[in-house]
């Protein structure tokens, strides 16, 4: 199933239409089967024991690539449901280049509520942006009992129970590249990671960016996101998330999320977004940052990927201002 875009093709359920007003969009059962290029909305789920509300990739497989998946619930009735927005049980199984947001896996219950955005016992969950996900208990984000989450960017995603994780409960799986930043924790928690990521079992984390470290080589400085308050998870200039991933064979062929090639430097930048080095960017530089009256001064702008652009800035001194401009 190919679409023409995320903004172009929805696929939704309408409950006034629809057999059964609980209903999820996609199960993938084939190593060949492929949705691509749409996005999957409004998903609803009400019986017990359900994996994966928007979409399920189960049996021999299947790929989930450049979707959005949002605005499933899985209603409040059932028990034991796992997957708010996707769930991945087969080894087959792949979501690649997906953004995963604003799915709810039953908020009112308080037992084995697994996955508000992602439920994973297998496959690999790669590229992908999953953020404002809720469940009642085990990752809010992502719950983890295997498979491979790799650089993915798990934000503002909520866990209402206490030390039920809001962002990445990983027991068993493996996590590489990703980000596990501002979830919103429950007032009670108080397990080390809390709220962005629980580990146990045999979890594996590495080059991860999150407040308190985990596994090998993790990024405790602020990611300066571009503009996160907009929902613009990409790195900024000097974020400390550029080429501090680890990076496989075969990264130089892949894009992220936003499309841009994935090697953009030296290594694998950590998260869904690489940062994209052709961007244009000035600053300004004084020294010394102080003086006396009738000592010297200078101003340095420092200017890279300008080409094509028109700069001018003005400097004020004691009443007296100077303009230059440059082309």
């Amino acid at each position: 199933v190919r679409g023409a875009g995320v903004d172009v093709t929805v696929v939704k359920l309408d409950p006034s239409v629809a057999a059964s007003p609980y209903t999820r969009i996609f199960r993938l059962a084939n190593a060949n089967a492929v949705v691509s290029n749409l996005t999957c909305a409004a998903a609803r789920l009400g019986q017990e024991q359900w994996c994966g509300c928007g979409v399920l990739i189960e049996g021999a497989g299947g790929t989930l690539v450049d979707c959005r998946v949002t605005g499933s619930v899985c209603k409040d009735t059932g028990w034991h449901n796992k997957g708010g927005g996707v769930a991945v049980t087969s080894s087959g199984g792949v979501v690649r280049r997906c953004i995963i947001d604003n799915n709810t896996l039953n908020v009112n219950k308080t037992s084995q509520h697994s996955g508000g955005g992602v439920y994973m016992t297998k496959g690999l969950v790669e590229d992908s942006l999953i953020w404002g996900n809720t469940t009642c208990e085990k990752g809010g984000g992502v719950c983890m009992e295997g498979g491979t989450l790799r650089n993915c960017t798990v934000v503002n995603n909520t866990s209402t129970m206490d030390n039920g994780c809001s962002g990445v409960r990983n027991s068993n799986g493996t996590v590489e590249n990703c980000v596990m930043w501002n979830n919103n924790g429950a007032a009670g928690d108080n397990f080390v990671g809390a709220p962005n990521w629980m580990s146990s079992g045999t979890a594996k984390f590495s080059h991860c960016a999150a407040p308190a470290a985990v596994g090998t080589d993790c990024v405790t400085a602020d990611p300066l996101f571009e503009d996160p308050a907009n929902g613009n998870w990409r790195p900024d200039d000097g974020s400390p998330l550029i080429d501090k991933g680890n990076t496989l064979e075969g990264d130089a062929w892949k894009t992220d999320l936003g499309g841009l090639a994935r090697l953009q430097g030296k290594a694998t930048d950590i998260g869904c977004y690489e940062y994209d080095a052709s961007k244009p960017s000035f600053g300004f530089g004084v020294e010394p940052a102080r003086v006396k009256p009738g000592e010297a001064a200078t101003l340095t702008a420092i200017v890279q990927n300008l080409d094509g652009y028109a700069i001018s800035w003005s400097v004020s001194a004691n009443g007296g201002d100077w303009t230059t401009n440059l082309t």
